[in-house]
């Protein structure tokens, strides 16, 4: 009976889980996923690696939101780079509830693309 009830809740844990900077930066960066590509870059698993980089710098540092909109395309050419947890947090969520085509348009700045 132990065992059972510690399946079930070790798989409510499991399910609760959102997305990571593993799962993010492979689905925008991935050929098999959305296959982003940033000019210059030829290999998606550089792109991928600097992804994972600031996201992981980026979870390591408190922080506010600021200014950071996942859902606000940046204007101008400017570059956005994730700074704290929470705009890492923010970036993940919206890299997993966006389509590849909104990604592709600069939505869900951030992580290195």
């Amino acid at each position: 009976m132990r065992t059972v009830f510690a399946m079930l809740f070790a798989a409510a844990l499991l399910e609760g889980c959102g997305p990571t900077c593993q799962t993010s930066c492979r689905r925008v960066f991935a050929p098999e996923e959305c296959d982003i590509r940033v000019p210059g870059v030829p290999d998606w698993t550089d792109m991928y690696d600097d992804c994972m980089d600031e996201c992981e710098n980026a979870l390591a540092h408190p922080g506010e939101l600021g200014n950071y909109d996942p859902d606000e395309r940046p204007t101008g050419g400017e570059s956005v780079t994730l700074e704290n947890e929470r705009q890492a947090g923010a970036w993940m969520n919206c890299v997993e509830e966006t389509s590849c085509e909104r990604l592709n348009d600069g939505y869900c700045p951030g992580g290195s693309n």
